[in-house]
């Protein structure tokens, strides 16, 4: 389940906290720029988790000053957990998710005004509750905009835009070796 409406999320957020909308404190709740996924089984643990990550306005995506606010829910638990991460990229409402080896990956990218890599495939595993990056193959670097990931086969793909028609053109670049770009 992705919840793309900030208002929405947070108020689903606060009812599984138990808290009525009335009972939130948070500071910045209409400003919270939230992604959800729900996650279904991590199997290692018999266990359905939510991983929330939460860009804190006024960060101006500086995450080494301030970063993304990111935290787990059980279901097994019925409890919340913050998880510490070194997040440096940011994944839009827009990016879709592929799980693959216990780990949901997503394309994302650098604030603009950062000079290195663009876009990274950042991944989260459910079982060591981490967060990794593999970066994005050179030959689609800077030639295309990443649009997609997605899985096929046991292998990761990447889908990009190759020509902007009305038509539209795209490739499937399959990573065939997991964690390796260049494979």
């Amino acid at each position: 389940m992705v919840k793309r409406h900030n208002a929405a999320a947070t108020q689903l957020l606060i009812h599984w906290r138990g808290l009525s909308p009335a009972d939130a404190s948070w500071e910045y709740a209409d400003e919270l720029q939230a992604r959800l996924t729900w996650v279904w089984l991590d199997s290692s643990a018999d266990d359905y988790k939510l991983v929330r990550i939460v860009y804190l306005p006024g960060s101006n995506f500086d995450f080494d000053e301030i970063p993304p606010f990111v935290e787990i829910y059980s279901l097994r638990s019925r409890g919340w957990k913050k998880v510490d991460n070194d997040l440096k990229y940011v994944i839009t409402d827009l990016s879709k998710s592929a799980f693959l080896n216990g780990t949901f990956h997503w394309v994302a990218t650098k604030p603009p005004d950062k000079t290195d890599v663009w876009y990274a495939t950042v991944s989260f595993s459910l079982g060591e509750e981490v967060f990794g990056e593999m970066e994005v193959p050179d030959c689609l670097v800077e030639k295309y905009p990443v649009v997609d990931v997605a899985v096929s086969d046991g292998s990761l793909l990447l889908v990009v835009i190759t020509k902007l028609t009305e038509e539209g053109c795209f490739s499937v670049w399959m990573m065939k070796e997991y964690g390796v770009p260049g494979s």
